[in-house]
């Protein structure tokens, strides 16, 4: 093989075999035959570099330097370049640097379209998913990023995940996150002072402290889900992820309806609480002084025969939840974060945070996959 002064291997030379020297024989004779003249030299695909390869690589860069303005060395030897130019090597291409992973799950919640699946039931099932995509891959750095319905199932993922896993989670993101924690609490996300006040969670049960030194979860002022300030809109929010047409979710609201933040919600307590009358269409059917009735609420299974009817009255509660700020996480008038969008700080703060970059895990909101929403923009940020 031919070496340079320092000994350092260059390329194949004069009685060099094996290697790429057939690929580079096989090329000089059919890709380029009428250049290197290789035919003509009686060049065959014989795996040994002898003197008539040598010439044929001297003609074929001569030819290439003079038509294409490029430096191949001219003195028979086939360097890295010239095997990369005539195609004998291939160099693999680079994959990108934060690839995709979705993580498909049934995101049907909040009654619609099927009243029997839950979003406690979603999100279990968002993180059991991950965890069965990352068991394939168990070393492999990620980022788990979620919006919304998202934010919970990236929690209840890294709930799931192995102890020894945890080390491979290099950055987690959550928007309009139902998860978000109380300011102060650990989030590399500034928060955005309003009127709102700051609240935290509506599930009220935010994210675990073990990953926060490197949690980017965002709320922005009006959104419920990561700023409720009140009790009785966190209830809501519990009321709503546990509604089915089954009789637990009937011994639920017995048990959660004549609790105060309970009658408030029905609006027979009043109350300046936003949420106050948000399910006041149940209170006719559910508010009861008869024999079916426990502490003025119908028994469960009193309940359970008018969950369909009660079901329908509640969709009216879903849209209450949800207000306009919630999808304003890419929207140039919410760029709050030094002028940025809370996606735009989001792909900045993740090449930061992991320069060599990570697979990213991509959670959906509700009714939705993985590659909609905010989660998947982010992403696109980053390719």
């Amino acid at each position: 093989m031919a070496h340079d002064a320092k000994g350092e291997w260059i390329g194949y030379g004069v009685g060099d075999s094996g290697g790429r020297v057939p690929q580079i024989q096989h090329r000089l004779i059919h890709a380029y035959p009428a250049h290197s003249f290789a035919v003509d030299l009686g060049v065959m695909e014989t795996g040994v570099y002898d003197a008539n390869t040598a010439k044929a690589v001297i003609n074929i860069a001569t030819y290439l330097n003079v038509t294409e303005g490029t430096h191949l060395r001219t003195d028979g030897i086939a360097d890295y370049a010239i095997q990369v130019r005539i195609g004998a090597y291939v160099p693999p291409r680079p994959g990108p640097k934060y690839p995709l992973q979705g993580v498909y799950y049934n995101s049907n919640a909040f009654l619609a379209p099927d009243p029997m699946h839950t979003y406690v039931q979603a999100i279990s099932e968002a993180a059991a998913e991950g965890t069965r995509l990352y068991s394939l891959e168990v070393g492999t750095p990620i980022i788990p990023i979620g919006y919304s319905m998202g934010g919970d199932s990236v929690k209840m993922f890294m709930r799931a995940l192995r102890p020894e896993w945890r080390q491979y989670v290099k950055a987690v993101v959550a928007f309009g996150d139902p998860a978000h924690p109380l300011v102060g609490t650990g989030n590399l996300v500034p928060d955005v002072p309003g009127a709102d006040g700051p609240g935290y969670a509506i599930s009220r049960d935010p994210h675990d402290t073990w990953y926060r030194d490197r949690l980017l979860s965002f709320g922005i002022n009006n959104d419920w889900y990561p700023r409720c300030r009140t009790e009785v809109l966190a209830l809501l929010y519990r009321i709503l992820t546990r509604a089915a047409l089954t009789l637990d979710f009937a011994s639920y609201l017995f048990s959660v309806l004549p609790t105060v933040p309970g009658q408030i919600l029905l609006g027979t307590t009043p109350s300046n609480d936003p949420a106050a009358g948000a399910l006041a269409s149940l209170a006719p059917h559910v508010v009861s002084t008869g024999t079916q009735a426990v502490n003025g609420i119908l028994n469960p299974l009193a309940l359970f025969t008018l969950l369909p009817q009660l079901i329908e009255l509640m969709i009216d509660a879903v849209q209450f939840a949800a207000t306009q700020a919630h999808g304003m996480y890419n929207d140039p008038n919410h760029a709050f974060w030094g002028g940025r969008t809370a996606v735009d700080y989001a792909v900045e703060q993740i090449r930061a945070l992991v320069p060599g970059g990570a697979k990213l895990y991509l959670f959906s909101g509700t009714w939705a996959m993985w590659n909609q929403g905010f989660q998947f923009d982010t992403a696109m940020g980053l390719q």
